[in-house]
């Protein structure tokens, strides 16, 4: 065996306890892309908890018009049910007011001087023009002036116009004309095309009268687009502010799926190693067990629900063998007819004692930044892979002297040999000449 061998053999037998080590990292870091992996799908199932935590998410409601295109609405949780009757007579519009006719579009046309422009009385916006506009630059002039109106250049065949439009409808948003040695025109008589109206609409018989055509302040939670006036002979619209079990639904089956997902990861974790399976870095882990209890516990619990109790099974969402959740649909959508307040109470309660309330604050404990008991194991984990990594640089070490001690001893007995041989020569020769000369 030559020297170089031999010194590296003993190195290596140095270095032996690194790959048990770095087996042992390896494990942790398993560990770890398994708990940041459930820590994810904790916050998910969070997320989807904060959806239903309040009364106004769960009652989910759901608005139906008997004819969009006269009226339509929109509802948000918040929204009481019920059945209205509307009838509009008249839609909120804008004030426009056409100039004088001009026969040419070209400069000079109004003149030098100015016009202010004023909304409802307010402060008056003044436009300046020192007569060399065409009429096109007039009307730019007056649309680029921020004074809350739009105007555009028209022609109708035979003469050219500047119409100006107010940009927001209702008898609050009249629009004032003040010309100045200019010769526009917009205060004559007949020169507005059409006034500045309100909506004048009914609800269930009851006049009610806006300046614009989405009114959001008459039922709370409801929000009425008013899009066509209405013949005296059309029947009423109707629109129906209801239940929505299918939105619900949603944001239920949502929570269950983000509880399934975290169940399952910790089920393939702990049931690992069984039947001959390979077993994962947390088969067995008593953080995730004492989890998978605590779910289960609130899963299965029972709920405050005025004088009785309520449970997810009670609402149709169903825990099976395999701890998962389910949600039979038929049975949801009857309790949401039959007993709505017994899912505001389920899932919303009092926001400390409720289903989501327990959800939450189980997530909070174990992702919680800095105390969370997941958290807590992932900091120790990655204190350990630390420790390992210098424990591994100190062995490195101990092997590198060993492997420079080892060529330096090695080297100075070669040299030391070397020399011994070179002597034993000399004395073999010197022998050698001795005897020939004797």
């Amino acid at each position: 065996m030559d020297l170089t061998t031999l010194i590296d053999g003993l190195v290596e037998v140095e270095r032996i306890p690194i790959a048990q080590i770095e087996a042992k990292q390896a494990t942790a870091n398993e560990q770890l892309t398994t708990l940041g992996s459930l820590v994810s799908r904790l916050q998910s199932l969070k997320a989807a908890a904060e959806e239903l935590d309040q009364t106004g998410e769960v009652r989910a409601v759901k608005a139906a018009s008997t004819d969009d295109s006269i009226i339509s609405a929109v509802v948000s949780d918040a929204a009481a049910l019920g059945t209205y009757n509307l009838r509009v007579s008249q839609l909120a519009t804008p004030q426009v007011t056409l100039s004088q006719a001009y026969a040419s579009s070209s400069a000079g046309q109004v003149g030098t001087g100015s016009i202010d422009i004023s909304i409802n009385g307010d402060a008056a916006t003044t436009v300046v023009l020192d007569g060399t506009e065409t009429l096109e630059e007039v009307a730019a002039k007056i649309d680029g002036a921020n004074a809350g109106v739009t105007a555009q250049l028209i022609y109708d065949g035979s003469n050219y116009r500047i119409m100006i439009q107010g940009l927001n409808p209702g008898t609050a948003n009249v629009v004032t004309f003040r010309e100045n040695s200019i010769t526009l025109g917009l205060n004559q008589p007949g020169a507005n095309l059409s006034d500045a109206q309100d909506a004048v609409f009914t609800l269930n018989g009851l006049t009610i009268t806006r300046s614009t055509n989405t009114v959001s302040d008459l039922l709370a939670g409801v929000t009425l687009n008013l899009d066509r006036e209405m013949a005296a002979t059309d029947p009423d619209i109707v629109v129906k502010v209801d239940n929505d079990p299918t939105a619900l639904q949603k944001k239920v089956q949502a929570v269950v799926d983000k509880y399934n997902e975290v169940m399952g990861l910790i089920s393939v974790e702990l049931t690992s190693g069984k039947e001959g399976s390979t077993a994962r870095a947390l088969a067995g882990d008593s953080t995730l067990r004492g989890l998978q209890r605590q779910l289960l516990q609130i899963a299965s619990s029972a709920y405050s629900h005025g004088g009785t109790t309520v449970s997810l099974g009670a609402v149709g969402v169903t825990l099976g063998n395999d701890a998962g959740l389910t949600i039979d649909s038929a049975k949801f959508a009857s309790m949401i007819s039959s007993d709505p307040s017994a899912l505001d109470d389920l899932f919303a309660g009092d926001g400390v004692t409720s289903f989501t309330a327990k959800l939450k604050a189980l997530v909070d404990d174990n992702i919680r930044s800095g105390t969370g008991t997941l958290i807590t194991k992932q900091s120790n984990l990655r204190s350990r892979i630390d420790g390992w990594d210098e424990q591994i640089q100190d062995i490195e070490d101990r092997a590198s002297r060993l492997e420079e001690r080892l060529r330096r001893t090695y080297t100075a007995l070669d040299s030391k040999i070397a020399e011994l041989s070179a002597q034993g020569d000399y004395l073999t020769s010197a022998l050698s000449s001795n005897n020939k000369s004797n």
